[in-house]
């Protein structure tokens, strides 16, 4: 997997890569306490890993065209304790994993448009002051429990 920490500003970008049998995820953007990064994922495939992409405090990232299928905990996860975290997703899906699709943790944002979101544990899932903001195209069934955005926006 990327497991990618930066202690200063820094950029990732993934393009047309798939990431499979990871055991610490497949793409984890965790900053130093002094460090942010922005993140770009464009056609990324995450499956069968311990989780897909995990975004912590200080990290900005947007993910296009890309999936989160089948691994062990949750398919996308942003969550902080110490300082925002911005997620947007864009024409994604999250299917089969073991928790939820799409997690919203402690001080974070998640922007989902276009998403197809089934047969997760949970479909979206929020926790603390973590806020799920929907574009209002999205398709979230078929899991346990299909969950709701905390937000819904005109497109």
């Amino acid at each position: 997997g990327i497991d990618f920490q930066p202690s200063g500003a820094s950029g990732l970008f993934v393009s047309r890569t798939s990431i499979s049998n990871a055991n610490a995820g497949a793409i984890n953007v965790v900053p130093g306490a002094a460090g942010s990064a922005v993140a770009s994922l464009n056609e990324v495939t995450m499956q069968g890993n311990a989780r897909g992409l995990r975004a912590e405090g200080g990290a900005t990232v947007v993910v296009r065209d890309s999936v989160a299928s089948g691994n062990n905990l949750n398919g996308f996860v942003a969550i902080a304790w110490d300082r925002p975290v911005d997620l947007t997703l864009e024409n994604t899906v999250a299917s089969r994993n073991g928790a939820a699709g799409i997690h919203a943790g402690q001080l974070s944002t998640v922007r989902i448009s276009n998403t197809l979101v089934t047969g997760n544990s949970v479909g979206l899932e929020k926790a603390g002051s973590g806020g799920i903001v929907s574009f209002g195209n999205n398709r979230v069934h078929g899991n346990t429990t299909n969950g709701t955005p905390t937000a819904t926006l005109g497109q």
